[in-house]
Formats: C-alpha cells, structure tokens, sequence
C-alpha cells in the first residue's frame, strides 16, 4: 500500500498538550507528513475508521509511552496495529519514553523494552530532529524520503494548512528557502529577527557587497486562505505578518538589529516581502489587498510561486 503520512503518532490523550502537540507542530514544520487525531479526525468522521487509515497508511508509527498510555485500552490497540505492520520485515515503532523506566515498559510491553527510545526529558526539539533524521533516511519508504526535496517537503506544509509560527520554523531550518523568498537580492546574508517582547518575527536579507540593494524583509505567512476580507482588511494572520513588518523596519532603523558578528543592520532601502497564501485559492478580496500592499512597498507572494523556484533549483544549491 502507497503510504500517504511519514509517521502515525499514538499517545495518550493526558501527554497531548504538553508533549505531543508541540512535537507534532516541530515535525510538520520540518516538512514531514504526520498523522494526529487533532490534525485528521473532523466531525462526524467515524474515529475506528480514521484511526485505522492513519496506521495502514503510514511509513512509521510515533509511540509516546507514559504510565497514562498504559492505562488506556485504545493505546494498546494501536500499538497492537504497528506491532503487526512491523511483523511484515521493517522497522515502523519509533518509541519514546515518558516518565518511564525501563522496568515499566518490561512489564507492558517487553517487545518495545529492547528497543532504543528517545526521551521526552530531552526536549520537544531534540527528539524531533532526531525522529526526523530516521524518517527521511533514504530508502526508508517515507514518502518525505521518497521526495525529499525542500519543494516537496514545503508542499507537504502548505497542504496541511500550516499558519505563520509553523512556517517560521520551517524557514528557520532552511536558510535556502528565505535566500530564494528574497529574489530581488541575490545570495543575500540572512538574519533571522524575532522581537522577544511583540509577536514580530521575519527574515533580514541583504549584501555587504552591494549596499545599494538595501534590505529585503522576508515574512513568511499563513499558507491558507483568505487572506483579506470583503473589505480588503487582513485577516488577523495576515495583520500579524504587516505589524511584523512595521516592527522590524522600525528595529532596523533605529539600529536595533545587529549581524551574526555584531555589526549594526542598516540600509537607506527597506522592502519587504510576505509569502502567503496559494495561487488557486486567492479570492478576488486576496487580489485586491496584494495590490493595496504595493502602495507601502510590499510584495505578496504565493508558497506555489516559492515551490515551483525551489523545484527549479539543483538540489546542490539549497544547503
């Protein structure tokens, strides 16, 4: 069966809000395709139906072991589904333990005791790079590892509907895909700038070399529509993405924002670029707004426009 996720998370519902949900969050920004009742299961949707497509269609299941998923019937019942897909000749159950010890897991599953687990104590990032780092092995039969390039794995984020901080963590991890974003400066230096008392957060891009460039402000956006409403006001995402905008410019004017080696940031020219949206979803109010942007020197652009310029470039390019 062509599987459709990379990872198939069982847990505990007690360890969602304070472990799974962020580490499910780090992994999509990664790029990876995961299954989590929170991101699958909608109303009505029948919840042994879509439980058991998410384990048959998935490359590897996530398990989150706790003294809370021990205590619960359906848990065992998922880890009941891996174990058989497992039996068929590869590796699919990646555990983590969580306020565990290895006696615990002994006495509950002894087939799971033998096998090398991450720990949660480690942090939700730590883990997630390296679940990451086995997912997209090549040749492990992940989708993400089958089509692995940042294009593809920008396209599996934007298709699960990802918002501005999921987005900033996936630029974060990928300097090439801001360098790309800021097409007006050509192998720019990039800072990352993300105020620690205001929700402002985006990318300065700029060539010491070519100071007449000036800087180039990436902010990367909400990947779902709309972006405006009937008004041609944006919508609070997108108003996130403009007060960003507005913050870091006045950081940098005021010579705020200093180099990785501690020099000022300053340009006579800023501009800024917000990557949002998708080109077959902007409404004629989507249109309206991107052109009302151009009048304070922001360009909109679509995640499709920045996919099809990554798909474009040799993958040697993007380190």
């Amino acid at each position: 069966m062509i599987k459709q996720w990379d990872a198939f998370i069982s847990h505990a519902s007690e360890d969602k809000v304070d472990f799974v949900l962020p580490l499910a969050e780090k992994l999509r920004s990664l790029g990876l395709k995961i299954w989590l009742d929170r991101f699958e299961i909608k109303v009505g949707d029948s919840l042994r139906g879509k439980i058991e497509e998410g384990l048959s269609r998935s490359r590897f299941g996530i398990v989150v072991l706790s003294p809370a998923f021990f205590a619960k019937h359906w848990t065992k019942k998922e880890l009941d589904g891996l174990a058989a897909l497992e039996e068929e000749g590869h590796k699919v159950i990646l555990p983590i333990w969580r306020n565990l010890r290895k006696s615990e897991v002994t006495n509950h599953a002894p087939m799971l005791a033998g096998l090398y687990a991450l720990q949660s104590i480690d942090g939700v990032d730590e883990v997630a790079k390296q679940l990451a780092a086995v997912i997209l092995e090549p040749g492990s039969g992940s989708p993400s590892a089958s089509s692995s390039s940042l294009a593809r794995r920008l396209a599996n984020l934007v298709e699960s509907n990802a918002g501005c901080e999921e987005m900033w963590n996936f630029f974060l991890q990928h300097n090439a895909v801001v360098k790309i974003s800021s097409s007006r400066i050509p192998y720019p230096e990039v800072l990352a700038i993300r105020a620690t008392d205001k929700p402002y957060m985006g990318f300065a891009c700029w060539r010491d070399d070519e100071p007449d460039l000036g800087i180039t402000l990436v902010i990367p956006g909400p990947s779902f529509p709309p972006l405006f409403d009937e008004k041609q006001e944006p919508m609070p995402e997108m108003q996130g993405c403009i007060d960003s905008i507005i913050g870091l410019t006045n950081c940098i004017s005021a010579g705020m924002a200093k180099t990785h080696d501690g020099r000022v940031l300053k340009a006579d020219k800023i501009s800024s670029r917000v990557i949002a949206g998708r080109r077959a979803f902007l409404s004629l109010d989507d249109m309206l707004g991107r052109q009302a942007l151009k009048e304070y020197d922001v360009a909109l652009r679509t995640y499709d426009q920045l996919i099809d310029k990554l798909a474009a470039i040799p993958g040697v390019m993007l380190s």
